[in-house]
């Protein structure tokens, strides 16, 4: 084709008529087959200076992939110069990592308990 298929940004410059500038970058890296953006730079407003850097990794297992799942975050890493956050995130959580409340719940079936179901989401701070 003389025309790129599926394309992604890989910048923006955003102007004010003060003559303020944001300028954002980003990056694909390791998941560019997959349209997911990995390093998102942000810049002062001389379009020079770094201030901050987001990297997200993300969940590629197989059994993910093979139900065309794409995309879940796995972790989010902030810096601003110096390692300042990472997020972990978890998905399907097995029975065994839930808990049974003490006491039974009001107009719940007993046959639905901790290892019928699965979590969906966890996310967990790291300081770093």
């Amino acid at each position: 084709m003389s025309y790129q298929t599926n394309p992604r940004v890989t910048e923006t410059n955003i102007y004010d008529v003060a003559g303020n500038r944001r300028r954002t970058t980003i990056d694909y890296g390791p998941y560019a087959q997959y349209g997911l953006p990995n390093g998102v730079f942000e810049y002062a407003a001389d379009g020079a200076t770094l201030l901050r850097v987001t990297y997200t990794d993300y969940n590629l297992t197989q059994a993910y992939l093979d139900s065309h799942i794409i995309g879940l975050v796995s972790a989010l890493h902030l810096s601003d110069g110096a390692w300042r956050s990472k997020l972990v995130y978890s998905y399907d959580a097995t029975g065994d990592q839930l808990q049974a409340t003490s006491a039974g719940a009001i107009q719940h079936d007993a046959a639905y308990g901790t290892g019928f179901i699965t979590g969906r989401v966890t996310s967990q701070p790291f300081p770093l």
